[in-house]
């Protein structure tokens, strides 16, 4: 699978992030290069407009000692994962597009009008440079 993200397809990159780290740091504290890797795969599957790479970005941003902080990139890379789905896929199924809202609604509610104002803007680019070249 490493072969095929390394030649740039896109799922394979996404299917990265769920490959286990052959060599895990031995110290909490250690580096770690394997999760630099996979956040670069991440990142060059969201170049190419593969809509569960903002998916994957989107949770990558959360805090894990506070999941429920308000989190504006997060934010954005739902709101990017809905433009797509509702603007490049026909026949993406209601009740996942309703689920995608309220999640994107959720983050919506934890953010001050600015921070809402700027990762719509930026999910604006991302879509535009991603999706429409």
């Amino acid at each position: 699978m490493k072969a095929a993200a390394d030649a740039g397809m896109a799922r394979a990159q996404v299917g990265m992030v769920f490959a286990e780290n052959p060599n895990p740091p031995l110290a909490p504290g250690d580096p770690d290069p394997w999760f630099d890797m996979q956040r670069d795969y991440v990142d060059r599957a969201a170049a190419q407009c593969y809509p569960g790479a903002y998916f994957i970005r989107g949770n990558f941003h959360f805090k894990p000692d506070d999941p429920r902080a308000p989190s504006q990139p997060a934010y954005m890379d739902f709101y990017t994962l809905e433009l797509i789905l509702r603007h490049r896929f026909d026949g993406v199924p209601a009740q996942r597009l309703e689920a995608l809202a309220a999640l994107v609604q959720e983050e919506r509610e934890k953010l001050y009008h600015y921070q809402i104002v700027e990762a719509e803007n930026q999910a604006l680019i991302n879509y535009h440079e991603a999706c429409t070249r």
